[in-house]
């Protein structure tokens, strides 16, 4: 992350220094955008989250200033979140004795859970903007900022899974389930509903780049792609429905999504 923040820097800076001539001063911009892309969300080892389809759209204000740089701030609507699988272990008593006076373990194996994580949330971003134009008609954009997130809502949807109560014998090296009903096992219930231990909002960054046409004196098109990580932990302790988030060792998650935006720009007023 450092990286690429080191590299939109430069790439700011130089644009900056060969610029220095054209006049942006004093310009306000009011914007909209619209957008889809992907989204996914990152957990610990052994959990592994796929992409969903992504949506954003954006309203905002910019103000620019000289050498073509400027701040902007906004509101953002997005959905972000990801589809995940994992099959996991657990013990959950030892030393336990059969009708044969038998130890055993017993245990339970998830296995091959997947679910599906959507969160909505409210953006309110700011961030330092460049616009570089090439020629009357047509420019370079590039941005980079925060965004407060304000999560809208956050939901689970169980797809898949299979749970297995299974008794460990020790002194045989023997592994047993699904005897005569003993040691139970099932598919898990397709099943849906809100997640309470996701927190209420975080922190983003987002970084931005495209292309600025010019339709007419006061009226922009533009088209580019969006990336936004959260860069707080968006899991909190406490009570949770998912089996996901109840599986999870560490109580983490770090969602991000891409997205190709087009939209239009009014400046001049």
């Amino acid at each position: 992350m450092k990286k690429i923040l080191n590299i939109i820097a430069l790439l700011l800076i130089g644009i900056s220094v060969q610029a220095q001539d054209k006049a942006f001063d004093n310009i306000n911009i009011s914007y909209l955008s619209i957008g889809g892309g992907i989204t996914n969300c990152r957990y610990e080892t052994g959990f592994n989250g796929t992409p969903n389809g992504s949506f954003v759209a954006d309203l905002g204000y910019i103000r620019m200033f000289k050498h073509g740089l400027g701040i902007g701030v906004g509101v953002r609507t997005t959905n972000m979140g990801s589809t995940v699988g994992f099959t996991k272990q657990f013990a959950l008593q030892t030393g336990l004795v059969d009708a044969e006076g038998e130890e055993y373990d017993l245990s339970t194996l998830y296995s091959n859970v997947s679910e599906k994580h959507a969160l909505w949330y409210v953006g309110l971003p700011v961030y330092l903007q460049y616009l570089h134009p090439f020629n009357d008609k047509l420019g370079l954009r590039a941005a980079v900022g925060l965004s407060v997130m304000l999560a809208v809502s956050s939901t689970y949807n169980t797809i898949s899974g299979r749970i297995a109560n299974e008794a460990y014998y020790p002194e045989w090296n023997v592994t047993l389930h699904d005897i005569d009903g003993i040691y139970d096992s099932h598919e898990l219930a397709l099943s849906s509903g809100i997640e309470p231990a996701y927190r209420k909002g975080g922190l983003a960054l987002d970084l931005s780049a495209g292309l600025v046409y010019r339709l007419n004196s006061k009226i922009n098109m533009t088209v580019g792609v969006a990336y936004s990580q959260m860069l707080t932990n968006i899991l909190a302790e406490g009570l949770a429905e998912s089996l996901v988030v109840q599986s999870l060792e560490e109580r983490k998650a770090l969602p991000y999504d891409v997205n190709l935006k087009i939209g239009l720009e009014y400046f001049g007023f």
